[in-house]
């Protein structure tokens, strides 16, 4: 293990990869950040996805944002060769948008980005994550 693993930032439903401006506070840190491919209903096939990705780096911590908390925790319970830790920030348990249309409209809604994106991509993504017991 080197001293300073590579940072492996899975994006959220939108499926976009971070951003410069996410990625920045991590320097000088080695980072990594995806694109999720399209056209993907399994959580399995999305970790495979990851695992393909990241196959060349024997030392790193997965970084899962929402949806991407779900696959990094699908991947590290194979527990990959170099998985050094495990950051999840706002997963959950079930898939919140099931529907075809939300699922597009999250996409487009991910490539969105300052006010626009805090006002209708944040408050839509909420709403969908609301327990029918809130």
């Amino acid at each position: 293990m080197t001293s300073n693993p590579t940072l492996v930032l899975i994006p959220c439903l939108s499926g976009a990869p971070w951003s410069p401006e996410q990625i920045a506070p991590f320097a000088p840190r080695p980072v990594r950040t995806m694109r999720l491919p399209e056209g993907v209903s399994d959580m399995e096939a999305y970790a495979d996805f990851v695992a393909e990705t990241i196959a060349d780096l024997d030392d790193y911590v997965l970084v899962g944002d929402s949806f991407g908390a779900n696959i990094a925790l699908a991947l590290a319970t194979r527990q990959p060769e170099g998985l050094r830790s495990l950051v999840m920030s706002g997963g959950f348990a079930a898939n919140p948008i099931s529907s075809p249309v939300w699922k597009g409209a999250m996409r487009l809604m991910g490539r969105m980005r300052g006010g626009l994106y805090r006002q209708l991509v944040l408050r839509a993504h909420a709403h969908r994550l609301t327990a029918p017991y809130d």
